[in-house]
């Protein structure tokens, strides 16, 4: 048994990790990730920080495969960032109406 692409074989063991991160916010690697890089914001929102590990820099650079995949079901619309998540499917040809307008206060 050989891996034709290892470079490949690895992103997609990076990305099940932060696939993990999101199914399982309560395990003991979410919750130490959480409170060290993303503190106020989803794993999807998070950022490299400074000096990250070796580790999160790792799971940072494959999450790209995460955010190409995913996007939000809007449900009651608590929790979504209107300008900022990926809540329309691209696939199925919606794209957005108009970009967010200049100074404006809307959070939601």
């Amino acid at each position: 048994m050989g891996f034709r692409d290892l470079r490949a074989f690895n992103e997609a063991l990076l990305a099940k990790q932060g696939w993990r991160i999101i199914t399982e916010p309560n395990s003991l690697m979410a919750n130490t990730l959480k409170a060290k890089y993303f503190p106020h914001n989803n794993f999807l929102q998070s950022k490299q920080g400074s000096r990250p590990s070796y580790y999160w820099q790792s799971i940072q650079k494959a999450s790209w495969i995460l955010k190409k995949g995913c996007f939000w079901l809007v449900g009651n619309g608590q929790t979504i960032k209107i300008w900022e998540d990926r809540w329309i499917n691209p696939q199925q040809g919606n794209t957005t109406w108009s970009p967010k307008p200049e100074n404006t206060t809307l959070d939601k």
